[in-house]
């Protein structure tokens, strides 16, 4: 009896594209640029081309998600990344107008969108948690990064979306600080930058090269928080700021 080999499963790969519940078009050649620089989202004759990157470490949680943006008629595709390590490679390759990052707390999720924002000029919607001051004022200062409460609906997060593609990205008035968080917080933006990398343990030079500083820089950025926190060393400049609700 002749029996036939049977072929091993291909591996799985960690990105997936997930097709919009309703058929749409092939994406329109603007598609590959995005809208923060041409300052609209282009929809051509009402056709969904907005070209997505979900990124999420759940894939049960990311597929649902993708599923659920998919039904608004907006995009064209929605490329689904498992793990944060790939979602740069992959909208170097694939040219999306928004990028998605839920479901990762801290620092590396902002740290990403930035790179992103910056190298691929692309917006990006973060879902958080509870960001730091700096983290709000990063979003606030690039432009293109919106900031979503992991509490927001799905009817909010579509409107983030929809708003980052056009260049008008959205922080969540939950992160926005108060009247009396300004009044009460004397530091910089620059000098709770340095101080949230210190409360990593990080030495001067590598703050530095993060921030793209000098190292003389840093030392005199540290020294005037030290000052205002009547601090005895940049350590305890940074615990004293983290408890005080500044970073």
């Amino acid at each position: 009896m002749t029996t036939t080999p049977t072929r091993a499963p291909a591996p799985r790969t960690a990105t997936a594209t997930v097709a919009p519940t309703t058929p749409l078009p092939a994406p329109h050649p603007e598609a590959t640029r995005s809208p923060a620089r041409s300052g609209s989202a282009p929809r051509p004759g009402g056709q969904a081309v907005l070209r997505l990157v979900v990124g999420h470490p759940c894939r049960l949680t990311g597929e649902v998600l993708a599923q659920s943006l998919g039904g608004s008629g907006d995009f064209a595709a929605i490329k689904l990344v498992h793990g944060l390590e790939q979602v740069a490679d992959v909208v170097a390759g694939w040219h999306p107008h928004v990028v998605l990052l839920a479901g990762v707390v801290g620092r590396p999720s902002l740290e990403l969108a930035k790179e992103i924002a910056e190298t691929h000029r692309c917006g990006v919607v973060v879902v958080a948690t509870e960001p730091s001051r700096a983290a709000v004022d990063t979003a606030l200062r690039q432009g293109n990064i919106s900031l979503l409460s992991h509490q927001a609906g799905l009817s909010h997060l579509l409107h983030a979306v929809r708003g980052t593609a056009m260049g008008c990205p959205t922080i969540d008035t939950s992160f926005a600080p108060s009247a009396d968080d300004a009044d009460g917080c004397t530091l910089t933006p620059r000098e709770r930058d340095v101080l949230l990398l210190t409360t990593e343990g990080l030495p001067v030079k590598e703050i530095a090269t993060r921030l793209f500083l000098t190292g003389g820089t840093v030392r005199n950025i540290s020294s005037s928080a030290i000052r205002k926190l009547d601090a005895r060393n940049r350590y305890e400049a940074a615990r004293l700021a983290h408890d005080k609700g500044w970073l």
